[in-house]
C-alpha cells in the first residue's frame, strides 16, 4: 500500500497545481530526492508533467563527480531531462566559521532560483522528519512562530513568480525508505550524513532517536506543531500588515516614529520586522532591533542616528525612519552632463532621467545640464524670492544623506529644477505651451 498512498498524494497535489508549468525536481540523489522523482516519473502516463531535474554539484566530497553521474545515467534511463548546476560556496563573512549547512542552503537555492523561469515549480522531496527536525533547529535557535511554522507545504520565490513545492511533507522518512526498496531504488548515501558537528545531523541521529524512546510519534507530533504555529504566524502577518500601514511616515516607504511609541513594545517589534522584510531587506538579529528601539526612536527630534546590519542601514530623519542599502547615500561625483531631453539622460550613479513633451507644463528650453550638488546652490522662486538649495531641502524634509543624490538640472550656472521637488517658475512654460516634464 506504500506506493499506492504515496501517488495518490502526489496526484492530488498535483490536482491543485496548474499542470501546464514546469516542474523541476531538485534532484541530489538522496533517498528523499529519489523517490521524489521515481514517483513523479511514474505519473507521467496519468498526468501530462512537463518533468526536469536539477542537479547541484557542491564538489563539497570527493564523491561529488560519481553522484552527478548516477543522477545523469537514471534521469538519461527514465527519460528526464537533466541539468546539473556546478557552484561554489561563498566563504564565511568575517573570516568566521559561519554555519556550513545555512551556507550551502542558500548557494544551493539561489542557483535554483536562477534556473527556474517564472511560473516553474521546484519540488524537493522534505519529509515529515524533516519537518520535525527543522521545528526542533528553529526552536534552539529561539525562533518565533515564524520560525517555528517551519517548512511550507507550498511558497513563492520572492525573486519571481516561480513556486517551492514540498508533497511528501506528510510522510516519514521510514515510508520513504520501504518505497524505494519495493521499487528497487538505487540511491546516494551521504558520507556527510555521520557528521554530528552538523547540527540537523546531531539533531537526527542523537537527539530524535532519544525522544522516540519515550514518545514514538514525536516526528508526527512535532510536524502538527508546525503547522499549528503557521497557522498562527498567517494570522500573525495580516495583523502586522494593518500596524504597518497604521505606521507609515511621510512617505509609503518609511515608518513614523511618533506612531510607532504610541505602540507597546511587542507591537513595535512586529512592526518594524515586517517593514524592514516588505522593504526587502535581511531582518536583524535581536540584538539590533533592540538597538533601534532603545536608541533609534527615542533620540531627540533633531539627531540623526542609525544601525546597521548585514548590507541594510537603518536611519532616522525627523519623524521619519528609512532603509538603506549600504551603498545609497554616498556622494555623487562632480559630473556635469549635457542634454537635449530626446533621449534618456543616463549619470553615473545609475540614475537615468527622461523626458516628455506636455502641453501646458515643464521647462521651456531645449538643452540643459544635468549634475548633481557641490554646495552653494541657489534657486529662484519667483515671488517667493531666492532660497538656497540646502533651505530648500530642509523645506522639503529631505533627509540629508539623500540630498547628493538628487538630480539637479541647470541653464549655465542657474539652477532651474530640482527634480522631483521643484523647477524655477521663469523657465516653466505657460497655458496652451508645451514643456519638458522631466521624471
Amino acid at each position: 500500500m506504500t506506493a499506492v498512498s504515496l501517488q495518490k498524494s502526489l496526484l492530488d497535489f498535483f490536482a491543485q497545481q496548474d499542470l501546464n508549468k514546469t516542474y523541476w525536481v531538485a534532484y541530489s540523489g538522496g533517498l528523499d530526492s529519489q523517490v521524489l522523482l521515481a514517483l513523479c516519473a511514474s505519473l507521467r502516463t496519468q498526468i501530462p508533467i512537463q518533468l526536469h531535474a536539477v542537479h547541484i554539484h557542491h564538489g563539497l566530497s570527493p564523491h561529488a563527480d560519481r553522484w552527478a553521474q548516477h543522477c545523469a545515467q537514471y534521469c538519461q534511463a527514465q527519460h528526464i531531462s537533466y541539468v546539473e548546476q556546478r557552484i561554489t560556496l561563498p566563504a564565511a563573512e568575517n573570516n568566521e566559521q559561519s554555519n556550513l549547512e545555512e551556507r550551502a542552503r542558500e548557494a544551493r537555492y539561489a542557483a535554483f532560483t536562477a534556473l527556474l523561469q517564472a511560473g516553474d515549480m521546484l519540488l524537493t522531496g522534505h519529509h515529515q522528519d524533516d519537518q520535525a527536525e527543522t521545528l526542533l533547529i528553529q526552536l534552539l535557535r529561539g525562533a518565533g512562530p515564524k520560525g517555528l511554522a517551519a517548512m511550507p507545504s507550498l511558497k513563492t520565490f520572492e525573486a519571481h513568480s516561480s513556486q517551492l513545492g514540498r508533497p511528501l511533507l506528510a510522510f516519514s522518512r521510514d515510508l520513504l525508505r520501504q518505497y524505494a526498496l519495493e521499487q528497487q531504488l538505487v540511491w546516494i548515501e551521504d558520507e556527510s550524513n555521520d557528521n554530528l558537528g552538523l547540527t540537523r545531523n546531531f539533531i537526527r541521529q542523537q537527539l530524535m532517536p532519544m525522544l522516540l524512546t519515550r514518545w514514538p510519534t514525536v516526528a508526527n507530533t512535532l510536524a502538527r506543531s508546525a503547522a499549528h504555529c503557521s497557522e498562527a504566524q498567517d494570522l500573525l502577518e495580516q495583523y502586522a500588515l494593518t500596524l504597518c500601514q497604521a505606521s507609515q511616515g511621510a512617505s509609503t516607504a518609511t515608518l513614523s516614529v511618533k506612531k510607532l511609541l504610541a505602540l507597546d513594545t511587542a507591537r513595535q517589534k512586529l512592526v518594524l520586522r515586517t517593514w524592514i522584510k516588505q522593504s526587502g531587506h535581511i531582518l536583524p538579529n535581536t540584538q539590533k532591533l533592540m538597538s533601534i528601539m532603545e536608541t533609534v526612536l527615542t533620540a531627540a527630534w533633531d539627531r540623526q542616528p542609525q544601525v546597521c546590519w548585514k548590507k541594510t542601514i537603518l536611519r532616522r530623519y525627523r519623524d521619519d525612519l528609512f532603509l538603506l542599502r549600504d551603498k545609497e547615500g554616498v556622494k555623487k561625483s562632480q559630473e556635469v552632463v549635457d542634454w537635449d531631453f530626446v533621449a534618456p539622460c543616463q549619470l553615473s550613479g545609475g540614475e537615468v532621467l527622461s523626458a516628455e513633451l506636455v502641453i501646458g507644463h515643464g521647462l521651456r528650453l531645449s538643452s540643459v545640464t544635468v549634475r548633481y550638488r557641490q554646495g552653494g546652490e541657489v534657486m529662484d522662486l519667483g515671488g517667493s524670492g531666492r532660497r538656497s538649495l540646502k533651505q530648500l531641502f530642509q523645506e522639503w524634509g529631505v533627509p540629508p544623506w539623500l540630498r547628493d543624490s538628487v538630480p539637479l538640472i541647470f541653464v549655465g550656472e542657474q539652477l532651474v529644477q530640482v527634480v522631483g521637488y521643484r523647477c524655477d517658475p521663469r523657465y516653466v512654460v505657460g497655458k496652451g505651451e508645451k514643456g519638458w516634464v522631466v521624471r
